[in-house]
């Protein structure tokens, strides 16, 4: 049996986590995975209506559901993050025997945190809003081959070696280049981080000390995971999750507002470590509207009542940050391309019942740049995406002629999620996506 890959269609938070706790309980599905991002991303699932919402940030959607759930090696894993979640499913009563998270999974330090907040307060207005949770400086080490792996956790003679050699490199860096004054002044970090710094100092012991027992609370998920996806595979389908959206692709999305690891179609294939033909299908997922988190161009944003109405209608408030998200209409440009440059063969629909009672409402099927007419982003070049002009169709009928519309602009609507909850799904699948589930 083959894999299902998710995939976010626009700029993330588009409702992933909703859409695979939904799929991993279709008969076919045999385990779900996560194999891009960090404990920036995050996604809410609403297994029923008397039940409440858990949030997530490195876990599986599909964890609820008691399928196993695999974090693999495209995931950049905070520890601290990682066990925290694992304790509070627990005190939900939810079981993590099936989780599975990979050993050699790079592992985001305190000094990854402090470098993250202390290189975007250099940047200044270059600033592009990340998270302050370490992502960035953790995929540079892992690009400069300086990163530490998760099975070097359970190993603390090598650890401490490892630290000494890395920490060596990040002083002069914290106080020579970003000049750090010892002080930080976001609350939330200096919290969760301050510990492990003294004065300009990084206190390798109480990071050591630290890992090492957190190595050892989580040596029991530890494992290979690319075996297991495999052999999953052999089973059934198995779901790829992918973190935020298309668009943040650093590759493929708007640079340089975009995330660290690969958010597409081969982010997952390498993080996972599975061939490109064991995919049968490709699910993109996106909203009835657009959000944006942080900076970079949005065309369709709307700084008014609406957007505020969007935003609250929506909950838009970041899942990690809490902060508020920028809202727009519907724009198919973003979509056709993630469509485009991922194998997109269908798409969810969220949060359609957000829009109830908004007239009327519009969305972009084209930008143009002095009045020529830009029927792609390819076309547009993203160095002048904060330029164009968006071009709207109105709708004033139903929400359902409003799918159809959206879904004539885009792609085939195999889902369309009208809130959390897993009754609140509708199902309209493609004989190929339908084979597969069933």
């Amino acid at each position: 049996m083959p894999a299902i890959a998710v995939i976010g269609a626009q700029w993330g938070d588009e409702g992933k986590g909703k859409i695979v706790d939904s799929l991993a309980t279709q008969p076919n599905v045999v385990a779900c995975g996560r194999f891009t991002g960090g404990d920036n991303a995050g996604h809410t699932i609403k297994p029923s209506p008397n039940e409440p919402s858990i949030a997530l940030n490195i876990i599986p959607s599909s964890i609820v559901t008691g399928k196993p759930s695999i974090v693999g090696h495209g995931v950049l894993v905070n520890p601290i993050t990682l066990y925290n979640e694992i304790e509070k499913l627990h005190g939900l009563g939810i079981s993590t025997e099936n989780l599975s998270v990979s050993l050699n999974s790079h592992v985001i330090m305190p000094y990854h945190r402090l470098e993250d907040y202390c290189l975007e307060k250099c940047k200044g207005s270059e600033s592009v809003g990340t998270t302050n949770r370490g992502i960035g400086p953790c995929a540079a080490d892992k690009a400069n081959r300086i990163g530490i792996q998760m099975w070097e956790l359970l190993n603390r003679e090598l650890l401490s070696e490892r630290l000494d050699f890395v920490i060596g490199l990040k002083q002069p860096l914290l106080e020579h280049v970003y000049h750090w004054d010892g002080i930080i002044t976001d609350e939330k970090l200096r919290t969760a981080i301050g510990g492990y710094f003294e004065g300009h100092k990084i206190k390798k012991d109480a990071i050591l000390d630290d890992c090492v027992a957190l190595g050892n609370k989580l040596k029991k998920y530890l494992k290979e995971t690319r075996e297991l996806v495999n052999k999953y595979i052999k089973a059934g389908v198995v779901i790829l999750e992918s973190a935020q959206g298309a668009l943040l692709d650093p590759d493929l999305g708007t640079w340089p507002y975009v995330t660290s690891t690969n958010p597409t179609i081969g982010g997952l294939l390498i993080g996972s470590g599975i061939s490109h033909k064991e995919i049968a299908y490709v699910l993109g997922v996106m909203k009835a509207y657009t959000t944006r988190v942080g900076g970079g161009p949005f065309p369709t944003e709307l700084k008014d009542e609406t957007g505020d109405r969007i935003r609250k209608g929506g909950n838009e408030y970041g899942t990690t940050t809490g902060r508020p998200r920028r809202c727009g209409w519907f724009d198919a440009m973003p979509v056709n391309l993630a469509i485009d440059e991922n194998g997109i063969d269908g798409l969810a629909l969220t949060k359609v019942d957000v829009l109830e009672g908004i007239e009327p409402i519009m969305f972009c099927v084209r930008y143009e740049i002095d009045g020529k007419p830009k029927n792609s982003i390819h076309s547009v070049g993203q160095n002048c995406l904060g330029m164009v002009k968006p071009v709207y169709i109105e709708h004033r009928r139903s929400l359902q002629e409003y799918k159809g519309e959206l879904e004539a602009a885009t792609a085939h609507i195999d889902i369309l999620s009208f809130g959390p909850g897993r009754e609140e799904t509708r199902y309209n699948l493609s004989d190929e996506l339908r084979n597969l589930l069933y």
